[in-house]
């Protein structure tokens, strides 16, 4: 990327994004990667690439793509949308027809998980419920087996993040890990 410019867009994940959208919404609104490209067209020159989001921005509780073990994870939250927000993007903004299709795609995560080990629950509403959800999971998994520091590292790592790998795996470019440390 070096000597290159990039642009950062980021929308809400789980069902945030669709009651800042329309929150009488019963399914959620997608996001059309191809109206994102179409306004590079007027651009003198075009971004080398595109950073968007799986995860909500510094918040690893909230993703816009749907994963099995999230989907129903939490009590009084759904984690992730109903329907692929962030590969619906991808397709409409990469496609073939598109002036973005050379564009890169990167993807951001915060890296802190649905532990929330970076940020904790501080202003979230119904975090503690959500986090001790992804704990109990993780400790019911034999090859975990409990909710220790390593185990939720490891268990993010090759649950969540292994899933995305695979799904995503030819269609962007990149991934951006915020506070890594974490």
């Amino acid at each position: 990327m070096s000597g290159g410019y990039g642009i950062g867009w980021r929308f809400q994940g789980g069902d945030q994004f669709s009651r800042v959208v329309d929150p009488s919404a019963l399914e959620d609104t997608l996001i059309d990667g191809k109206e994102v490209c179409d306004q590079f067209a007027d651009f003198t020159k075009k971004p080398d690439y595109i950073m968007i989001n799986l995860s909500n921005p510094a918040d690893g509780m909230f993703w816009t793509s749907p994963h099995p073990a999230l989907d129903n994870l939490s009590p009084n939250a759904r984690l992730t949308p109903k329907n692929d927000q962030l590969m619906s993007f991808i397709d409409g903004f990469k496609d073939i027809e598109r002036s973005c299709k050379d564009m890169k795609v990167l993807v951001y995560v915060a890296s802190e998980g649905p532990a929330k080990l970076k940020h904790g629950c501080k202003r979230n509403s119904g975090c503690e419920a959500r986090v001790a959800a992804w704990k109990n999971y993780v400790a019911g998994i034999p090859e975990y087996g409990s909710d220790s520091l390593p185990n939720l590292k490891k268990a993010y790592a090759e649950i969540i993040i292994g899933h995305y790998a695979e799904k995503f795996s030819g269609k962007i470019d990149g991934y951006w890990f915020d506070h890594c440390s974490h």
